[in-house]
């Protein structure tokens, strides 16, 4: 019995230390400059976005961004090519922003086909009938 008890013990006391080991390793992972560009990319997100929405929510919504490692990439459909010279400046304009990767965001017709489209169906495109 007294033997069980024993062994009982210094496995706990083994786990326990393996606890606290486990606990300093995540709290130094922290620290580490991987999570510092990591807590970075994710503040340049969230001001990235924040600024498209301040600019133009409407093309904010059709507008996929991603950063990585302080480069931020816009993808997606706008309406007009000022419109998307407007969203790159802001992502430019942000700081932190190494650079900005482009090259996914389109200027499209058939955005402006789908939104004719959603005018029509609540009744704005019909003659006589006021739009919201």
């Amino acid at each position: 019995m007294r033997r069980a008890v024993a062994l009982g013990l210094m496995a706990s006391a083994l786990l326990a230390g393996c606890t606290s080991s486990d606990r300093r390793k995540a709290a130094e992972a922290l620290t580490t400059p991987a999570a510092g560009e990591v807590l970075q990319d994710a503040l340049i997100l969230t001001a990235v976005k924040t600024g498209l929405v301040a600019h133009d929510a409407e093309a904010a919504t059709t507008v996929s961004v991603s950063v990585s490692r302080g480069v931020v990439t816009l993808g997606g459909v706008v309406q007009d090519a000022k419109t998307r010279e407007t969203l790159i400046r802001v992502a430019r304009e942000t700081p932190h922003v190494r650079r900005v990767n482009a090259g996914g965001l389109r200027v499209g017709r058939r955005l402006r086909m789908l939104r004719r489209a959603a005018r029509v169906r609540n009744g704005a495109g019909r003659a006589g009938v006021a739009g919201p």
